[in-house]
C-alpha cells in the first residue's frame, strides 16, 4: 500500500507530468488525462494507475511545489475539472481547531444512511456493468459516494491520512465490483459498504496502532 507521497513519487517515476498553465495531467504515454484514465475506468477527479488511486489536484500541487498540501485543496472557480495551479488553494480553518490525542480516536461506525444511494439503482448499474464488461459512469459515481461516506465516519490525524484511507477503499471497490454476485446477495449497497470498511480498517492498521481499529471490521 502506498501512502500519498509515495503515490506521487511513483506516478512521477512512471512518467506522469503536469502542465500547470493548462491544468492538464499527462500519462506516461503522453496522453492528456481529461476525462479518462488508464486501464481501468473513466474518472474526472482521480488518476487511477494499477494499484494507485490519487486525486488529480493533489498530484498537480505536488508537481509544482514538491510537497503535499497541508489541508484540503479548494478549486477557486468551483470547477473540480480545472486543475490549473492558480485555481488551487489550500483551505484554512479558522473557526474550528482540530485537537488530536497521541493515538487518534476512531469513531465507531454508525448506521450509514442509505438514502443518499438507492440500492436498486446501484444493483442495476452493477449488473449492467458486468454484462458490458466495464464499469458504467453512474455506478462509478455511486461507488465513490460510498467510499466517501464510509471514510467520513472516522477520525484521522490529518487530511492526508483520510485521503489515503478513502483511496484504499476506492481501490477495493474498483477492483472487486465484478465479483458482486446478484444471485447470492439481494442488496449491493451493504456489500460495497463492507468492502470499503474493511479497506479503511486495513489502512488504519498500516498507519496507526492496531488497537485503535480492533473493532472496525466486527
Amino acid at each position: 500500500m502506498y501512502n500519498t507521497i509515495e503515490k506521487c513519487l511513483k506516478l512521477k517515476e512512471i512518467g506522469f507530468t503536469y502542465n500547470k498553465e493548462a491544468g492538464i495531467i499527462y500519462s506516461h504515454m503522453n496522453t492528456p488525462l481529461k476525462g479518462r484514465v488508464i486501464k481501468l475506468l473513466p474518472s474526472k477527479k482521480y488518476i487511477i494507475q494499477e494499484a494507485i488511486v490519487l486525486s488529480k489536484d493533489i498530484f498537480a500541487w505536488y508537481m509544482v511545489y514538491d510537497k503535499l498540501p497541508i489541508t484540503t485543496l479548494r478549486h477557486l472557480d468551483g470547477n473540480y475539472d480545472n486543475n490549473k495551479i492558480d485555481n488551487l488553494q489550500e483551505m484554512v480553518r479558522t473557526k474550528k481547531k482540530y485537537i488530536y490525542s497521541r493515538t487518534p480516536k476512531i469513531k465507531k461506525i454508525k448506521k450509514i444512511n442509505e438514502n443518499y444511494i438507492k440500492d436498486i439503482e446501484l444493483t442495476y448499474n452493477i449488473i449492467i456493468s458486468k454484462a458490458k464488461g466495464y464499469l458504467l459512469k453512474d455506478a462509478e459515481q455511486m461507488l465513490i459516494k460510498i467510499a466517501t461516506e464510509v471514510a467520513n465516519k472516522f477520525y484521522y490525524k490529518n487530511q492526508m491520512d483520510k485521503e489515503d484511507a478513502k483511496q484504499e477503499a476506492l481501490i477495493q471497490l474498483f477492483t472487486n465490483w465484478k465479483h458482486f454476485d446478484e444471485t447470492k446477495y439481494q442488496k449491493s449497497f451493504p456489500y460495497f459498504t463492507e468492502l470499503s470498511k474493511r479497506a479503511i480498517a486495513r489502512s488504519h492498521t498500516m498507519i496507526y496502532d492496531k488497537k485503535t481499529v480492533r473493532n472496525l471490521i466486527k
